[in-house]
């Protein structure tokens, strides 16, 4: 199966008790495993919606976090890495 994932993001690995291949959910969403992380590298414009379960996300050097709730979305504003983290099985759409 490819999982052809937009250059400007790519999957951290889960942790070595946690690692399991991510899944697309749709044609242009991601289903996320519980604790997977996505690592937006670029996230100036992009918006993360959540459409299932919830996730976590920080921007690096930022002490803001953000939680998402499935039907919540967020935009990014600024430059710094984003990590986009599962906290349950969750279904994220990523759009720049």
């Amino acid at each position: 199966m490819n999982l052809a994932l937009a250059p400007w993001f790519r999957r951290a690995p889960a942790p070595a008790t946690t690692r399991r291949p991510v899944a697309p959910a749709g044609p242009s969403s991601q289903l996320l495993h519980k604790n997977a992380t996505l690592v937006v590298r670029d996230p100036m414009g992009v918006t993360v919606e959540c459409i299932q379960g919830s996730l976590w996300l920080t921007h690096d050097g930022d002490c803001k976090d953000i939680i998402l709730e499935a039907g919540q979305r967020y935009s990014s504003a600024t430059r710094g890495r984003l990590l986009v983290h599962a906290l349950e099985p969750a279904q994220v759409r990523l759009v720049r």
